[in-house]
């Protein structure tokens, strides 16, 4: 679960509650729960998820308050929330596309940081002699896949082939 799904939870679930208040006698409860479960049990990624909204202005008006009754629960006091164009959209756009977005960031996050890890190994071999690094590579004294990756880049880079 990231920050995004937790927005979206919100939003829509803010979304949901108006809709009940604007179709009834506005006596209904104007504090919605949002349990744990939805945020993923992270109190931190839920922090993060209240800055973001209240930072962008996404709900204006929406208090985080505790829910009656309970002390797991947060409450949604949507009384004076006002849903942005935005947090509109994306209440009600579709779950699967939400989660759909959340691990294609989780896969470009991982290939950044496995990016990040390959050139930090390719600066630390930068230094070594061509002959040091082939005696490495006919070892095969690699600590990790990205001490592999930046060996054969440098060394093709330096246009030595590597036999196989």
């Amino acid at each position: 679960m990231d920050v995004n799904q937790v927005i979206y939870t919100i939003a829509k679930k803010v979304d949901l509650y108006q809709f009940s208040l604007d179709h009834s006698d506005r006596s209904a409860h104007t504090i919605a729960p949002l349990f744990q479960k939805e945020f993923g049990n992270n109190y931190r990624l839920l922090k993060e998820a209240i800055i973001k909204i209240e930072k962008n202005d996404l709900i204006p008006g929406l208090i985080f308050t505790d829910y009656p009754g309970s002390s797991t629960i947060v409450g949604l006091d949507v009384t004076n929330a006002v849903m942005s164009e935005y947090a509109t959209r994306l209440a009600n756009t579709h779950p699967l596309k939400i989660k759909l977005k959340s691990f294609i960031g989780k896969l470009e996050n991982a290939r950044d940081e496995h990016k990040a890890k390959v050139n930090s190994r390719v600066q630390h071999y930068d230094k070594y002699s061509n002959e040091q690094l082939l005696a490495i590579v006919q070892r095969g004294q690699f600590h990790s896949v990205q001490d592999r990756i930046a060996l054969v880049s440098i060394l093709k880079r330096r246009g030595i082939k590597i036999e196989q």
